[in-house]
C-alpha cells in the first residue's frame, strides 16, 4: 500500500466538512425552517457529544502511533491502537445508551420539546460508530497508511450526503400522513429530521465498513511491521486505554468549550425567554441558527482555514529550527491576511444577510436575516481567533491556550445569561454571546502573543487601513443592495451588489500598495494583489 503524508489529508478533511455544510444549508431548503431546526438542534447535540468523546481521537491516536514508529516501537503502536479501540467501544456504548436513555429528558427539559426526543436516537448509534472509525483511521494514519483513510472520509461523506436527503424525502412523506390523522403538522418535521439523521448514521457505518475492509486486507503488512520490532518493553493494552482515556480527554475538554457555544447559547435562551408558549416558534429559531447561520459560518472559517494549512505547518517547521524571525513574519501576514481576505468575504454575507437568508430558506424572515448576518461577522472573529491559537500552540503556550478557550467560554456564558434575563435580547443575544467568545479569545491571546511577535507599528497602521477600506467596501455593497438589489431575487441581488464592491476594493488595495511582496507569500489571496499591481505598472 503506497504511503503519503499526511498533509492532504487534513484538507481533504476540511473540504469533506464544508461539504457536510453544504448539505445542511439544502436540507434547510428542502425541509423548511421548522423541520430543519428539529435537525439542527439534533446535529448540535451529537455535535456536543462528539466534541468530547471522538472528535480528537483519529489525530490524538495518529500522533501516538508515529512517536512510537518513529522508535521501532510497532508492537507498542499496536497495543496503543487497540487500547484506543477500547476507550472508543466502552465510552462509546456508555454515551451512547445515555444518549438513547435520556434522549428524552434532553428533548423535555433542555428544549422543551418532547418531539426531538426520537431525533437524538440515531445520535446514540452515531457516536460509538464514528470512535471506531476515527480510531482505525488514526492508527493507519500513525503508519504511514493515507490513502484508505482518504477513501473511507470520502466515501462517509457522500452517502451521508445522499442517505439524508433519501432518508429525508421518504420520512417527511410518511410524516404527512401521520400529521393529516393526528392534526398536527409538526408531526412531518419531526420525521423528517428523524429521516435526516438516520442518512447520517448511514454514512456513519458506512465509512466504518470501508476502514474495516482496508484494515483487514493491510494486517498483513501490518503485522510484517511489528515483527521489525526492537525495542525492549512494549506498552500493553491497559496503558494505551489509559493514556487516552486520561490525556485524550484533555483534547475533548477543549473542543467541548469551542463548540459548545452555540448549543449552550440556544439552550439558555429557550429555558430563559420562552415560557409557556407553543414551541414551534423557538425551534424555527433553531432553525434558523442551525440550520443557516451555524452552517454559514462553519464555511467560511473552513475555507479560510485550508487556505492557510500551508502557514499552520510551516510555523512548526520555523520553531523546531529556532527560526524566530520567520515565525514573527509569517505570523503577521497570517493576522493582516485574516484583514484582507477574511473579513472582506464575512463583512460582504453580512451585509447581505437577507437575500443570503432567503437562498438558504426559500423565504425571507427577518429572524434568519439577522442571525445570518451576526454569525458572518462571528466568522471574522473567529478566523482570527483560530490563527492566534496556532501562533499560541507554536510557541508551546498550551496551557495558556486552554485556559484562553475556558475563559472565552465563560465570558460569553456569563455575557448570554445578562443579555437574556437582564436585557431582555432573546435570539440577538444568542449570536452576540457567539461573538463574544471568540472576540475575548483574541484578547487574551494578543496579551500573551505580545512579547513573542513584537508587532511593530506600521504592522498595526496597515491593519486599520486594510480595515477601514473593507468597512467602506462593505458599506457600498450595501448601499448596492438597498437601491438597487432589493426588489430583485436573491441571486440577481447578490450579483449586482457585490461585483461593484469587490472591483472598488482590490483597485483601493492595490493603489494603495499596502501588501508587500513578503507578505503575499504567507497571505491567502496575496497573490491576487501583486499581480494587479503588476498589471498596473505600479512595481
Amino acid at each position: 500500500m503506497k504511503r503519503t503524508g499526511s498533509g492532504a489529508i487534513e484538507i481533504l478533511r476540511y473540504k469533506l466538512l464544508i461539504t457536510g455544510m453544504v448539505n445542511l444549508l439544502l436540507l434547510s431548503r428542502m425541509m423548511g425552517v421548522q423541520g430543519v431546526g428539529y435537525l439542527g438542534i439534533s446535529l448540535a447535540f451529537l455535535l456536543f457529544g462528539l466534541s468530547f468523546h471522538s472528535l480528537w481521537l483519529s489525530g490524538f491516536v495518529t500522533r501516538f502511533v508515529k512517536g512510537r514508529n518513529a522508535r521501532n516501537q510497532f508492537k507498542s503502536s499496536e497495543r496503543f491502537f487497540k487500547g484506543a479501540l477500547l476507550y472508543a467501544l466502552i465510552t462509546g456504548l456508555i454515551l451512547g445508551l445515555i444518549f438513547a436513555l435520556c434522549r428524552n429528558v434532553f428533548s423535555s427539559y433542555f428544549i422543551r420539546d418532547i418531539h426531538l426526543g426520537i431525533c437524538l436516537l440515531p445520535a446514540a448509534l452515531i457516536l460509538i460508530f464514528y470512535a471506531l472509525s476515527e480510531a482505525i483511521g488514526g492508527y493507519l494514519k500513525g503508519m504511514g497508511i493515507v490513502r484508505p483513510v482518504k477513501i473511507y472520509m470520502t466515501v462517509r461523506q457522500f452517502v451521508v450526503l445522499a442517505a439524508s436527503i433519501l432518508g429525508m424525502r421518504l420520512s417527511m412523506q410518511y410524516g404527512e400522513k401521520v400529521a393529516k390523522l393526528l392534526h398536527n403538522e409538526a408531526v412531518a418535521s419531526v420525521y423528517g429530521a428523524f429521516g435526516a439523521m438516520l442518512g447520517v448514521l448511514a454514512g456513519v457505518l458506512a465509512g466504518l465498513l470501508v476502514l474495516f475492509v482496508f484494515w483487514a486486507l493491510l494486517r498483513g503488512e501490518l503485522k510484517r511491521l511489528c515483527s521489525k520490532d526492537t525495542a525492549r518493553h512494549s506498552e500493553t493494552v491497559r496503558q494505551g486505554f489509559r493514556t487516552v482515556l486520561t490525556n485524550g480527554m484533555i483534547s475533548g475538554v477543549r473542543l467541548l468549550f469551542l463548540f459548545s457555544v452555540p448549543l449552550v447559547n440556544y439552550i439558555l435562551y429557550v429555558r430563559i425567554c420562552k415560557k409557556d408558549i407553543a414551541s414551534t416558534a423557538w425551534i424555527k429559531t433553531g432553525g434558523c441558527l442551525f440550520g443557516g447561520a451555524v452552517p454559514l459560518l462553519a464555511i467560511l472559517v473552513l475555507f479560510f482555514v485550508i487556505l492557510n494549512h500551508k502557514n499552520y505547518r510551516g510555523l512548526s517547521g520555523y520553531f523546531r529550527n529556532e527560526d524566530y524571525v520567520h515565525i514573527r513574519v509569517r505570523g503577521q501576514a497570517m493576522i493582516l491576511g485574516a484583514f484582507t481576505t477574511g473579513l472582506p468575504i464575512c463583512l460582504t454575507f453580512a451585509v447581505l444577510a437577507e437575500p443570503v437568508s432567503e437562498l438558504i430558506f426559500d423565504t425571507k424572515t427577518e429572524e434568519g436575516a439577522n442571525l445570518i448576518m451576526l454569525a458572518c461577522v462571528a466568522a471574522a472573529f473567529v478566523i482570527l481567533e483560530i490563527i492566534l491559537l496556532k501562533l499560541l500552540a507554536v510557541w508551546n503556550e498550551n496551557v495558556y491556550s486552554m485556559l484562553t478557550i475556558f475563559f472565552s467560554f465563560v465570558i460569553q456564558t456569563v455575557c448570554v445569561v445578562i443579555l437574556l434575563k437582564g436585557m431582555d435580547m432573546e435570539v440577538m443575544g444568542i449570536m452576540i454571546g457567539i461573538l463574544l467568545q471568540p472576540a475575548s479569545a483574541i484578547c487574551l491571546c494578543l496579551l500573551k502573543l505580545w512579547k513573542q511577535m513584537r508587532f511593530p507599528g506600521y504592522f498595526w497602521k496597515k491593519v486599520i487601513m486594510t480595515a477601514i477600506i473593507v468597512l467602506g467596501s462593505a458599506l457600498i455593497v450595501l448601499l448596492l443592495y438597498q437601491f438597487a438589489g432589493a426588489n430583485l431575487p436573491a441571486p440577481a441581488a447578490i450579483c449586482i451588489s457585490v461585483i461593484p464592491g469587490v472591483i472598488l476594493y482590490l483597485a483601493v488595495m492595490t493603489v494603495l500598495r499596502i501588501i508587500t511582496v513578503e507578505e503575499a507569500a504567507f497571505m491567502p489571496g496575496g497573490g491576487l494583489f501583486l499581480q494587479l499591481g503588476r498589471m498596473l505598472h505600479r512595481e
